[in-house]
This record gives C-alpha cells, sequence and structure tokens, in this order.
C-alpha cells in the first residue's frame, strides 16, 4: 500500500527532527562516531526519498522547499556513498534541515488556515 502525501510529509519531519538530535550532540561527536554519521546519512536518505515519492501537488504546497536539492542529495549520498564528505553532511544538518522543518510547518500552517 502507499503512504499518503500526508504521511512521506510526516516522514520527513520526523527524520528531520532526528538528525536535528544528532546535531545537538555537536560537530565533534559526529565526527567522532561512524554510528552517528551513518544515522544522519540514512535519515537523510529518507528525506530524500520521501520528497522524491511526493505528488507534484503537494510538492507545489510547499513552495520554499528545495525538493529537487532534498533528491539530489538523496541520490548522492546513495550513489556516491564512497565520496560522501562529511563536513557537507554536518553542514546540511545545522543548516539546511532546521530551514526544511520551518518551510514545511509553514506550508501546513497555511494548509490550516486554508480548511
Amino acid at each position: 500500500m502507499s503512504r499518503s502525501n500526508e504521511e512521506r510529509i510526516q516522514d520527513i519531519l520526523e527524520a528531520a527532527a532526528k538528525v536535528q538530535e544528532i546535531a545537538e550532540a555537536g560537530e565533534q561527536a559526529y565526527r567522532a562516531g561512524w554510528m552517528r554519521r551513518t544515522a544522519a546519512e540514512r535519515l537523510m536518505q529518507v528525506i530524500g526519498e520521501a520528497a522524491s515519492k511526493l505528488s507534484p501537488e503537494a510538492q507545489d504546497r510547499y513552495p520554499d522547499v528545495p525538493w529537487q536539492a532534498l533528491r539530489g542529495f538523496r541520490n548522492f549520498v546513495v550513489h556516491e556513498y564512497h565520496k560522501v564528505d562529511h563536513q557537507l553532511v554536518w553542514n546540511a544538518m545545522v543548516a539546511d534541515v532546521p530551514s526544511l522543518i520551518r518551510a514545511l510547518a509553514a506550508g501546513q500552517a497555511d494548509l490550516s488556515r486554508d480548511d
């Protein structure tokens, strides 16, 4: 059974929240622990995969989300795993993920007002 757009948005938000939990431990802990790095990469994959499965209409409801970048990041981590730069992942964790959460929250607030 296919997941709905709303379920996929929730998947993105849940994975993003977990990425933030990892980031809260700090960059040194992230760099020192392969489990944190692997978990962060996996969660970023989940975000990108869920983004790739959203309908165009669902994506249009969140115009501030860089959907193509999310999919591209996922593809890079999956297909170019041997080239993953941990600084790039860290930067995405601390800059892009919070922005993603804000953009999705703003889109959901707009949808609630429209109902």
